[in-house]
């Protein structure tokens, strides 16, 4: 029972973290340099990453089925 509370924290730890990545990348300004849109360019791609990869994984593993579940966010 532990073991199993324990790998789902887990995961609960990796979708939170890829998704808050993804919104920090997102939402920050990139500096005024000579490569304005290649720095434009590579935040998006990887919030777009960081995003995408939270949503599979939470798919994956079936995060809101186990939340609702569990009754941890009521």
């Amino acid at each position: 029972m532990k073991a199993n509370h324990l790998h789902f924290y887990a995961q609960l730890v990796v979708v939170g973290i890829l998704a808050a990545v993804g919104i920090i990348v997102l939402t920050g300004e990139p500096t005024e340099d000579a490569h304005f849109l290649a720095t434009v360019a590579a935040q998006l791609a990887v919030a777009f990453v960081c995003i995408g990869s939270a949503i599979v994984l939470g798919r994956k593993w079936q995060i809101n089925r186990k939340l609702t579940a569990t009754g941890l966010f009521q």
